[in-house]
């Protein structure tokens, strides 16, 4: 009988693909069986007035509902309270309590994988761009198999991601983009892939199109109601010639799927994610994406 791995998984979609690709990475490499504990989705987004309710998306991907194995944290597993404070622990001694966070993810000397958690944004904890390609398949569109030529009338586009909703709420965090960074990505962008048309995708779509206004004037806007999911936007921005993300793990891996599916030629992040001036680093920056400087 296998040992077993928990993750906890939490966030919109772009950080459940994080947290879930990583914890079966790890898995996988130690023979485990993977667990995961969505007991947060339970109170996502109740009487909070700042973050935005989440759901879990993850089935969404036929290939990833097969692997799900849900389960709550109960007592086959180090408590969730516990497992937080492990987080503060020294690397040596998480290693030995078979805990990983993002502090000790890159570590050769894990052993064991008994909780797992955190949110892993790095590249070099995700299984190969082979088992990649093969989990991330996108079911057919909930919007009644509506291709992106059906939709926006186009074989190739710019996809231009303007993260806004709850962000707005803690600007603190994540006051980071201008107009001038989509500019300069703009500019940047059909110099690699021509003038071709720009299509806003955003989570706020009217105000993400007011926001870019005047300086910036996208010729399609992709309308969150023609889905009923954001996986399918997600799906449609895959699909792009060449993506400019926003400061989020939602187009980061839009443009890592349409890199691996060959419909993505380039795409561009920005330097930073957060207010605090922290560079965006190595940890989801591939050599070939664009890195452009946000003020």
């Amino acid at each position: 009988m296998k040992k077993k791995s928990l993750v906890r998984i939490s966030g919109g979609l772009g950080n459940q693909l994080f947290k879930f690709l990583a914890a079966l990475n790890f898995a996988e490499r130690q023979d485990r069986e993977l667990f995961v504990d969505i007991s947060w989705y339970e109170n996502s987004g109740k009487d909070s007035k700042i973050v935005s309710a989440r759901q879990f998306e993850l089935p969404f991907f036929p290939q990833i509902r097969e692997l799900i194995r849900v389960k709550e944290a109960s007592n086959d597993f180090m408590n969730l309270n516990l497992a937080r404070l492990a987080r503060r622990m020294p690397t040596k001694m998480l290693n030995l309590a078979g805990i990983i966070t993002d502090r000790n993810a890159e570590s050769i000397q894990i052993r064991k994988a008994c909780y797992i958690e955190g949110n892993f944004e790095n590249w070099k904890v995700l299984p190969t761009d082979y088992k990649l390609q093969n989990l991330l398949t996108f079911p057919v569109m909930s919007s009644k198999k509506i291709t992106q030529n059906q939709l926006f009338g186009k074989d190739e586009f710019i996809a231009v991601h303007v993260r806004r909703g709850d962000f707005l709420n803690l600007p603190h965090i994540y006051d980071v983009l201008t107009p001038k960074y989509y500019s300069r990505a703009i500019a940047s962008m059909r110099k690699k892939v021509g003038d071709l048309p720009l299509v806003l995708f955003s989570d706020s779509p009217k105000d993400a199109d007011k926001w870019l206004r005047p300086s910036i004037v996208c010729d399609i806007i992709a309308s969150s109601e023609k889905s009923n999911h954001s996986v399918d936007g997600m799906h449609l921005m895959s699909k792009a010639s060449g993506i400019i993300c926003a400061h989020s793990t939602f187009s980061w891996w839009a443009a890592k799927i349409g890199t691996l599916n060959q419909n993505t030629r380039h795409v561009i992040l920005p330097s930073r994610y957060f207010n605090n001036f922290t560079p965006i680093g190595h940890d989801l920056h591939f050599p070939e994406f664009e890195v452009v400087q946000v003020n």
